[in-house]
């Protein structure tokens, strides 16, 4: 994405083709109900268009700081619904001869969100946006608003406990 300015519609149309995608997986991932991803998805760049001129181009990118809104928006949805995530996940196999290596990808997938399910919801958040939005971590830094160094140490704190629930737990 080129563009750091949020000034006119046509910079708002850049930028959600752009982001849209990614925000919503994020928020997906998050939530695990596609209505609400949806809505909540939506929610942020209305609130993004909203706050534009809150966006400081000098203390990060627009990406991030659009993937700040949508974290705040998560943290809202479930502070709002005093819960912690959702177990739907949508189903999406194809039809093709892959059926298999979909279904154990699937499951496997399923294993793991279950076990995410026990972190904090801090630990979720890094891992969803340095994993599954493959953020570097400089951008999980700015958007969780953390030193490098802290948000590199409770990434590795994060993947371990994880790792070690998800070992624990194995077939």
């Amino acid at each position: 994405m080129n563009i750091n300015r949020l000034v006119s519609s046509a910079d708002l149309e850049e930028v959600f083709t752009s982001l849209n995608e990614d925000i919503f997986a994020y928020v997906m991932a998050r939530v695990r109900a596609r209505e609400i991803a949806e809505d909540i998805a939506q929610e942020v760049f209305i609130k993004a268009w909203e706050k534009r001129s809150q966006f400081n181009p000098d203390k990060g990118s627009l990406k991030n700081w659009i993937y700040a809104i949508a974290l705040n928006a998560v943290r809202d949805h479930f502070r709002r619904n005093r819960i912690r995530a959702t177990v739907e996940l949508p189903e999406e196999i194809s039809s093709d001869e892959d059926i298999a290596r979909q279904t154990d990808t699937k499951a496997s997938a399923a294993f793991i969100l279950e076990h995410m399910k026990s972190l904090s919801a801090k630990e979720q958040e890094l891992l969803t946006l340095r994993f599954m939005q493959e953020l570097s971590i400089e951008e999980v830094a700015e958007v969780m608003k953390m030193k490098y160094s802290a948000t590199k140490v409770a990434l590795h704190r994060a993947t371990k406990k994880l790792q070690d629930r998800c070992n624990r737990f194995s077939p």
